[in-house]
């Protein structure tokens, strides 16, 4: 594993103090119009390796999905792809919705 976790508090710690960083939702078109984190950079899953110069190797990318194992998995592929600060949301948007923001729907 090429990338660490981080928890939902430490994400709106990170997301409070820096608004330049890169919060990832690697969810689906349908599942993204349910719900989401505000200020999130919205690529499905699949697009990712056609869109990847949409993002900042340089910065901080921390990726987040419904419960964490898609996130994972683009959280690999990234860090394969010379990404060097890459995380992954432990529960993803699921425990978005249930420890930080339950206005924040869940699809």
């Amino acid at each position: 594993m090429n990338f660490s976790e981080i928890t939902v508090q430490e994400l709106k710690i990170k997301m409070d103090e820096n608004s330049n960083l890169q919060v990832l939702d690697v969810r689906e078109p349908h599942e993204v119009q349910v719900g989401s984190i505000p200020g999130t950079i919205k690529i499905p899953m699949n697009s990712i390796p056609m869109k990847m110069d949409d993002l900042d190797s340089s910065k901080e990318i921390i990726v987040h999905c419904k419960s964490g194992m898609r996130s994972a998995r683009i959280c690999e592929f990234l860090a394969h792809n010379l990404f060097t600060d890459v995380q992954n949301v432990k529960g993803g948007i699921k425990a978005w919705s249930a420890e930080i923001d339950p206005e924040v729907l869940v699809g």
